[in-house]
């Protein structure tokens, strides 16, 4: 079992009957080898057909799922090329029935691919999950302008609140403070811990 992306495995099973293909290697004559060609093809029909219809649930755990395809991985390339040019139809055949018919050479290739698949998809899976963070933090960082020019704002506001204050506090002949020191002018008597300042006349 070969795991695939996105929870995904390749089932491969090996299958073939190698007396055939032993007897066709062993064969005297064309006629012999006729018949042991037209075996070796009936080997393999009969084995992709029982591929194509056998479960293999028990060997796929939750929440993995085995994909359409099993590969029948023939160990023999002889065998494979011989029956392939006996029967052109055989690949296809099988391909029909959702069985990917392979040798030593292609399976190879088929595990490269694989491969490549795998490390394509986990960059894929990293590449959204930058795209996500970058989302998040854009969206973040937007939040904190957004405060953070309110904050800015009410800072602005404060201050100016604060000015007006403190003019209507200590500037003019109309503050409170000046006030205060009419008072004390009138002989109204001041605290000796909290004495009244003298107003600012700048903007009287």
């Amino acid at each position: 079992v070969l795991h695939y992306p996105n929870n995904e495995d390749v089932i491969i099973d090996s299958k073939m009957t190698i007396d055939a293909y032993a007897n066709y290697m062993n064969a005297e004559d064309e006629i012999a080898k006729k018949k042991y060609t037209d075996d070796v093809v009936k080997s393999i029909r009969t084995q992709f057909t029982l591929l194509s219809k056998k479960d293999y649930s028990a060997y796929i755990k939750a929440p993995r799922c085995a994909i359409d395809f099993v590969i029948m991985y023939i160990p023999y390339e002889g065998a494979l090329q011989l029956a392939l040019a006996s029967d052109p139809k055989l690949w296809h055949d099988a391909f029909e029935r959702h069985v990917f018919i392979t040798s030593q050479q292609n399976l190879m290739a088929i595990l490269k691919i694989i491969q490549i698949a795998w490390r394509q998809y986990t960059q894929s899976e990293n590449q959204k999950r930058v795209f996500d963070m970058a989302d998040e933090l854009l969206k973040r960082v937007g939040e904190f302008i957004k405060r953070f020019d309110k904050v800015g704002k009410d800072i602005e506001t404060l201050h100016k609140d604060y000015d007006e204050a403190n003019k209507k506090a200590h500037t003019g002949r109309q503050s409170i403070v000046q006030k205060a020191n009419d008072l004390k002018q009138l002989g109204a008597k001041e605290s000796a811990n909290l004495p009244i300042p003298e107003a600012d006349p700048s903007l009287e």
